[in-house]
């Protein structure tokens, strides 16, 4: 028990812990030579659903859904409800940005735009159509 009378007793709360520099690429679209790279610097505990979210933020000139959108390091998909640090990532890292669709509210015949706000309606038939049947 001596051993422990002169130690730091800091709290892990107290530790704070640096962002992981992460790279994140997208594939290459029609006659482009390259993808988007964007380069983002967030804490390992970030959950990978958050990190989509983040990545969809920073576009300016097309927005991207992040619901679509698929993280892939190494080879392997990464699951929403997990954390960065729980995947494996590493401070300088990349990772393969696929599946993002564009996300314009305002797209006349979007899905968005079609669906009122409370749902989806359906046509029933009518009860004279049931009775026949």
């Amino acid at each position: 028990m001596d051993d422990l009378e002169g130690a730091d007793h800091t709290s892990v709360q107290d530790v704070e812990i640096a962002p992981l520099q992460l790279e994140i690429r997208t594939l290459p679209k029609g006659g482009e030579a390259a993808g988007e790279r964007i380069t983002l610097a967030v804490p390992s505990d970030t959950l990978v659903g958050a990190l989509k979210q983040r990545v969809c933020s920073q576009r300016t000139s097309e927005r991207w859904d992040a619901a679509n959108m698929n993280l892939i390091l190494q080879g392997r998909f990464l699951a929403e409800e997990r954390t960065l640090a729980e995947c494996g990532l590493r401070d300088g890292d990349f990772l393969v940005a696929t599946g993002m669709t564009s996300f314009t509210p305002s797209n006349k015949g979007s899905f968005a735009a079609d669906v009122p706000i409370g749902g989806p309606t359906y046509a029933l038939p009518a009860a004279q159509e049931l009775e026949r049947a």
